[in-house]
């Protein structure tokens, strides 16, 4: 055993990797097709960070303090950046099925750098219980031998001691590859042209004849001669005694050869240029393929070999070695915040779930669960029980303020003034925002149907399949970017406010619901803001005198312009409202009341005053506002105001 480090340059592994070849004398990287997968696989690969996280408690923080982190972040060894090492290893393993690398260390057992060595100097053998690997320098000395501790050691599948290459098992495909391009070299060589035969009325002497062929090839041999006018002397005549190339099929197996090989490696032919039998829906899901099937494996491959051989002593967990994919599915992103906002909206997953998963550290009360009808914490805001069923507070025949004294109430009339104020303010606020949201899927909106409308009648089945791609994939990040810095800025002051309407101190946890509740309303209004456009524009009211595109256009046009200033009025009071609850339920209100203007509709003066317990509703799904002879059907229950688009009515305690 030895601690001595291998001769060769760092270089050299990867190098012997490229060089490898095959019995037969093929050198598998001139493959146009291979040499494609293996870039694929190894570039991606060493694109994504990598790094070393450590455990404390709940939550995984990277463990920058410990040596190997700056190791496998971003330098390996002396002469190699990050990206070049990972390169260098998985080439290692494509080529050769295996890669070791020496890991130094100081004598406290620290590693320092990791430096890799060429697959076909290591032998790999059993001693007793114990594997031995067998470096073999340059300079012909004796093997230099390295202990399992010693080395990082990457393989494919094998015997269990060592991996084998796809490259070997690929080897009668690549062979004939090489052939295929072979002969292709060779026909072109020829002048890409058929075989021909030149016939002489006459018998030709000897002379006469090599001086013909002769002739013949210097002129017309070669590419370089492709397309250079024949002189035919003394009735000599040409004809054709092959196929061409294509209807020898030999196209079609070189293309053949291509799909195999990718095949071999598990990448999509579109991935290394094969675009023959790809479309635009099929790419995309090519894609995402590509990174689940065949960049994850080789991922844990790697992530596994380096937990068993860079921290052999971490059983209890505390240490975990990760790549980020996060940049390699940036273009995925969307479908991971519609998962996200799923979970927080309908309360399986908490903010600090979500962190988790994106490898972010745990904030502050941020282990809130909402409920999807109000966004609320479960436990700290509504006073959730498990056997408790929540019943609104039935508009009484008597108004609360009839039966409490007004200087029972904490809040007054000025604080329900600002509380308006601030409404108003939001209102403003979110009205440009929204404005902006509609006009770019107004805009992507009519591009799509303008275009799917060139050669004639618009395929609306092709219309639909996208806008529900659109408002899946790319409206809800786009709404979410414009409306996002609003309230981040807008909710935590307001809910202060409630606290200070409430008469308490500031309390720490007013800012991690502000953020809880500012993740999930902002989930919630995506979902509904893109179910309600697919639900508007799957259905055109079609008539005999427009056609579909006409009427979409008219519906995408009158959307742009009474969709803003509804939404921003609706959402503004609504979050305004919310974020004060939040506020209240903080400083410890108990009881909240109703409280609409003087000049308020029918509905709002009935509902005036009235009080219910502060998590329970007002009213419930599926009841009534009766005044006089006219109703106001309820949809959804509802804790806080507004009661309806158009509203004003608050709460306060």
């Amino acid at each position: 055993m030895t601690n001595q480090k291998p001769t060769e340059r760092r270089s050299d592994a990867a190098l012997s990797a490229l060089r490898a070849g095959l019995t037969s004398g093929t050198n598998p990287m001139q493959i146009s097709a291979v040499h494609a997968c293996v870039t694929a696989i190894s570039e991606t690969v060493a694109s994504l960070p990598l790094f070393l996280y450590e455990r404390t408690g709940e939550s995984r923080v990277k463990a920058r303090d410990n040596p190997l982190y700056s190791v496998l972040a971003s330098r390996p060894n002396a002469d190699q950046t990050r990206f070049e090492f990972i390169e260098s290893i998985v080439v290692s393993v494509l080529l050769r099925g295996n890669s070791y690398s020496f890991i130094e260390s100081n004598r406290n057992g620290e590693i320092l750098s990791l430096t890799p060595m060429s697959a076909d100097k290591v032998e790999v053998k059993r001693k007793g219980k114990e594997k031995i690997y067998l470096y073999k320098p340059d300079n012909g000395t004796d093997p230099i031998v390295y202990r399992d501790w010693q080395v990082l050691h990457v393989r494919t599948k094998g015997d269990g001691l060592t991996g084998r290459s796809i490259v070997d098992l690929a080897r009668t495909t690549i062979d004939y590859a090489a052939d295929a391009e072979k002969a292709d070299t060779a026909f072109y060589k020829n002048g890409a042209s058929p075989s021909l035969v030149l016939k002489h009325p006459t018998l030709l002497t000897d002379d006469a004849y090599n001086r013909l062929i002769n002739s013949w090839e210097s002129r017309h041999s070669g590419v370089d001669n492709a397309g250079k006018v024949a002189l035919l002397e003394e009735g000599v005549e040409i004809d054709t005694i092959s196929v061409s190339k294509r209807d020898s099929e030999f196209i079609a197996t070189r293309e053949f050869q291509v799909t195999d090989i990718a095949r071999w490696f598990r990448v999509p032919p579109h991935i290394i240029a094969d675009l023959s039998r790809s479309t635009f829906s099929n790419v995309e899901q090519q894609s995402i393929d590509f990174v689940m099937h065949t960049i994850r494996p080789w991922l844990s491959r790697i992530e596994q070999s380096m937990m068993r051989d860079l921290l052999p002593g971490n059983r209890d967990g505390t240490y975990h070695i990760e790549f980020g994919l996060d940049g390699l599915l940036r273009g995925d992103t969307e479908s991971r915040q519609s998962f996200y906002a799923s979970g927080i909206t309908n309360g399986w997953l908490s903010p600090n779930d979500v962190r988790a998963k994106e490898n972010l550290p745990s904030i502050e009360n941020g282990d809130v669960y909402l409920v999807p009808l109000n966004l609320h914490s479960i436990e700290n805001l509504v006073g959730y029980s498990p056997v408790e069923t929540k019943k609104p507070t039935a508009p009484d025949s008597t108004d609360a303020r009839d039966t409490k004294p007004a200087k029972e109430y904490r809040s007054t009339d000025k604080h329900a003034a600002q509380v308006r104020a601030s409404a108003d303010k939001l209102i403003a606020a979110l009205s440009p925002a929204f404005t902006r949201a509609v006009n770019i899927e107004s805009n992507d909106i009519t591009g799509k149907i303008k275009s799917l409308s060139k050669s004639g009648e618009l395929d609306f089945e092709s219309f639909s399949e996208w806008l529900n791609l659109y408002f899946t994939e790319t409206a809800p990040g786009n709404l979410v970017r414009q409306i996002e810095s609003i309230l981040e800025l807008s909710v935590p002051l307001t809910v202060q406010k409630g606290i200070d309407i409430a008469e308490s101190e500031i309390l720490t946890e007013s800012t991690a619901r502000a953020d809880a509740f500012v993740i999930a309303y902002m989930a919630s209004l995506a979902t509904a803001w893109s179910d309600s456009a697919i639900e508007l524009l799957s259905e055109p009211a079609v008539d005999e005198e427009k056609t579909v595109d006409a009427v979409l256009l008219e519906t995408v046009q009158e959307r742009k312009e009474t969709l803003p200033p509804t939404a921003a009025q609706r959402h503004g009071r609504r979050v305004t409202n919310a974020a004060l609850t939040i506020g209240y339920s903080i400083a410890g209100v108990e009881y909240l009341y109703w409280r609409a203007r003087g000049d308020s509709c029918e509905f709002c003066q009935k509902m005036n005053g009235k009080r219910a317990k502060i998590g329970e509703a007002f009213l419930n799904k599926g009841s009534k506002v009766e005044s006089g002879e006219n109703e106001l059907k309820i949809s959804h229950n509802i804790s806080h105001g507004p009661l309806h688009d158009g509203c004003d009515c608050i709460v306060t305690p």
